[in-house]
């Protein structure tokens, strides 16, 4: 078959778009940072397989591809899956961290191996300043350049809640050194005389 032909584009909000692959009739569907969410559709005979794909567009939960050999339009809605992923990226990108945890929550519970669930629930902790548990999920999606941030801020954070209690101890270990010199100096001195 040779490498995909992508001849096709559906956008959807929130940096949701979906390519149309003519040369597989597969839908790759991905967010606005290019994780691929999810893949449906094919080439054949069943259901939901195309002869030959020529256009897709999205509306909502439903996904329409023209079939140009068929003459036809094939309709497709969104699973629950697939709804939920594009809830989650929906409620990421509006802010509400919550309910985007949640749901990417929701999503690892029906396939553990999405990575990209696990980077949108270190996403929305990162944003909640739940930098451990963030740094936490972004390992989980080997995900290095958010487990990065999440550390730099993480040890950041370390750094401030304890500053004072560290400086204190290097005055103290310093005022101990000086002190002890001096005694030292002062017995050498008492000793010589």
């Amino acid at each position: 078959q040779g490498p995909s032909r992508l001849i096709d584009i559906a956008v959807a909000d929130h940096g949701i778009y979906s390519v149309l692959d003519s040369r597989r009739g597969r839908i790759f569907t991905y967010n606005n940072d290019g994780f691929l969410l999810y893949v449906f559709g094919g080439l054949g005979n069943k259901v939901g397989e195309f002869h030959t794909p020529v256009a897709i567009e999205r509306f909502d939960d439903f996904f329409l591809v023209l079939d140009q050999e068929l003459g036809e339009i094939t309709v497709f809605r969104s699973t629950a899956y697939g709804h939920t992923i594009d809830e989650a990226v929906r409620s990421y990108e509006q802010g509400d961290e919550d309910r985007a945890q949640a749901l990417f929550e929701d999503i690892v519970n029906m396939n553990i191996n999405l990575e990209f669930a696990y980077t949108g629930i270190g996403k929305a902790l990162l944003r909640k300043d739940q930098f451990e548990d963030a740094m936490y999920h972004f390992e989980q999606s080997l995900d290095r350049r958010n487990y990065s941030k999440a550390y730099l801020l993480y040890r950041n954070a370390i750094l401030r809640e304890n500053f004072s209690l560290v400086m204190g101890v290097i005055f103290f270990v310093v005022a101990a050194w000086i002190g002890f010199s001096v005694y030292r100096r002062r017995s050498k001195r008492k000793r010589v005389l």
